[in-house]
């Protein structure tokens, strides 16, 4: 609510791919409420008239609804400068944002834009997690995973349909909660265990 993080060296290698977690409560706001933000490079993860963007030379909305005060799991992977390889992820909805992210990065902001005070994120933000390449979807799922049990967020990975859902899977690969097999369940998963 008006206080940021700003990371004034280099956070990902120039040229490099990314994949950056955030786990975030959104509480208020109509205009741009911006997660993160890459200063002079315009990559950021905003919220705008009660939906998700990536914006990126523009913005790309992902379909998935802004829950007001609900811990959200948030996560955008990409390629340098390869439009087709930018993912954005809400609480386990991976949508292409074919956005060309061009990652030279310095200047993070967790919680701010850069271009205004107006910009500021309204909520809390309780952890980030920034890889300095893409990770694999596998890797993916188990970062979702540890997150979403973590923070006690349910991972979808298609809302519309009683029969798709997200198996969450342990560091070491392993399926702790089969989505397929208790596809019946979609609400409220939650879990407690230990993983080493």
């Amino acid at each position: 609510d008006g206080d940021f993080l700003r990371y004034t060296g280099n956070v990902l290698p120039d040229n490099s791919g990314a994949s950056i977690f955030s786990v975030a409560s959104y509480t208020s706001g109509i205009a741009y409420n911006t997660l993160w933000d890459f200063y002079a490079k315009v990559s950021t993860i905003n919220t705008q008239g009660g939906r998700w963007l990536l914006y990126h030379s523009g913005a790309a909305y992902h379909s998935a609804p802004l829950l007001k005060g609900k811990p959200t799991l948030v996560n955008s992977h990409w390629q340098h400068n390869i439009a087709i390889s930018t993912m954005m992820d809400i609480n386990g909805l991976q949508q292409v944002m074919n956005k060309q992210v061009n990652t030279n990065g310095n200047n993070y902001f967790l919680g701010a834009g850069n271009t205004s005070s107006g910009e500021a994120w309204e909520g809390g933000i309780a952890e980030n997690i920034v890889y300095d390449a893409p990770l694999a979807p596998t890797d993916q799922a188990k970062v979702n995973s540890y997150l979403a049990i973590k923070y006690g967020i349910t991972l979808d990975a298609d809302p519309g349909s009683a029969a798709v859902n997200y198996n969450y899977i342990s560091s070491a690969g392993t399926t702790i909660w089969d989505g397929v097999a208790n596809s019946s369940y979609h609400h409220d998963i939650t879990g407690i265990g230990r993983d080493d």
